[in-house]
């Protein structure tokens, strides 16, 4: 989203922080950039993720992450689906960042993505995992060439004529 603002556009974010300093910090860090965060929903039933990267002048040595990876609560994920039914008034396009940490199980996804539809607003997702079958319905999906080789079986992606067999496979059996 950050890329994205910096190029101009504007933007909203849906998701939950833990009711803690991070998440009270993500909400600034999202607020000085302009982004709309009344879509930002504080939970105490979650901690908000930490990543701790560890330089030696410009060069990572190592990363540590303070995160605590599970599925929405059924409260939450209504509570989130009726933000964004709030946010979608306006919105050019909806872009799905699945980083597998639990905000986006297949059932919400399912629930965002007809929502999205049903508005005719084109969704994009960066994917997890290799089940594509969960972001049917969305109009692009952008596995990188691992990701494609992964959620096809195996499929080879070394050529421009394999990622295309591959990716048409993947459309084939994930809608």
């Amino acid at each position: 989203l950050s890329n994205l603002m910096n190029l101009g556009c504007k933007g909203k974010i849906l998701s939950v922080v833990g009711d803690d300093d991070e998440g009270d910090r993500i909400r600034e860090l999202a607020e000085k950039q302009e982004i709309d965060v009344s879509g930002l929903i504080k939970s105490k039933d979650r901690t908000s993720i930490v990543k701790t990267r560890f330089l030696a002048g410009h060069q990572q040595l190592l990363r540590t992450d303070f995160e605590r990876i599970e599925d929405l609560s059924e409260d939450l994920a209504k509570q989130l689906l009726a933000k964004a039914r709030d946010l979608l008034s306006g919105v050019k396009v909806m872009i799905l960042s699945d980083y597998g940490k639990g905000l986006l199980s297949a059932s919400f996804l399912k629930s965002l993505i007809a929502l999205a539809n049903e508005q005719d607003i084109p969704v994009l997702v960066d994917p997890k995992g290799t089940d594509y079958s969960i972001y049917s319905g969305a109009d692009i999906v952008t596995p990188n060439k691992k990701e494609l080789s992964e959620s096809t079986g195996g499929m080879m992606v070394d050529t421009d004529e394999q990622v295309i067999e591959a990716a048409q496979h993947l459309i084939k059996t994930s809608g």
